[in-house]
C-alpha cells in the first residue's frame, strides 16, 4: 500500500512538472501562429490589397490562436482570459493589437503589424532562449522532487 500511494504522489508531482511545461510550449506555438499571421496580413495588404475579413477568412490555424482568430472575427477577445499560459500583459497586448486591426489607413496598417512583428520576434526569442530552458529545468526537477519523495516515503 506504501508503494502504491508513493507512486501516485510522483505520478502527480511528475505530471505537475510536465503541466507547466507545456504552458510553455502552448506560449511558443501561440506566438509562432501570431508571427505567422501578422506575416500573411502585411503581405495580403502590400501585394493583394485584400480587406481584412478577407484576410482572416484566408487563415487556417488550430489551437489557441485558431480562437482568438475566430473570437476577433465576432468583435470578442474575452477568449483571451482563458488562456493560462498568457501573462495579463501579453493578453493585453495581443488585445490591443487586434483592436487597432482594420481601424486605420493602409500606411499606418504597414506600420503598426511591422512593429507588432518586431515585438513577437523578440518574444519568440526570448522563450527559444530562456522560456524552454527554464521550463525543461522545471520538469526536470519536479522529477527529481517525485522521486526524492517517492523514497523518502518507501
Amino acid at each position: 500500500m506504501g508503494f502504491f500511494v508513493s507512486f501516485c504522489i510522483l505520478m502527480i508531482i511528475c505530471l505537475f512538472g510536465w503541466f507547466l511545461h507545456q504552458k510553455t510550449i502552448k506560449k511558443l506555438v501561440f506566438y509562432t501562429n501570431f508571427l505567422q499571421f501578422t506575416k500573411n496580413a502585411l503581405t495580403e495588404i502590400d501585394y493583394y490589397q485584400n480587406k481584412l475579413p478577407n484576410i482572416i477568412s484566408k487563415q487556417n490555424f488550430s489551437g489557441e490562436f485558431s480562437v482568438v482568430l475566430q473570437n476577433y472575427k465576432n468583435d470578442n477577445l474575452e477568449c483571451l482570459n482563458s488562456f493560462s499560459f498568457l501573462s495579463s500583459e501579453e493578453k493585453n497586448e495581443v488585445k490591443n493589437f487586434f483592436k487597432k486591426l482594420g481601424r486605420t489607413n493602409v500606411e499606418n496598417e504597414r506600420k503598426d503589424i511591422g512593429e507588432f512583428i518586431k515585438v513577437i520576434n523578440s518574444k519568440i526569442d526570448d522563450i527559444k532562449l530562456v522560456g524552454i530552458k527554464k521550463s525543461k529545468l522545471r520538469f526536470n526537477l519536479m522529477i527529481m522532487f517525485g522521486l526524492f519523495v517517492f523514497i523518502i516515503l518507501i
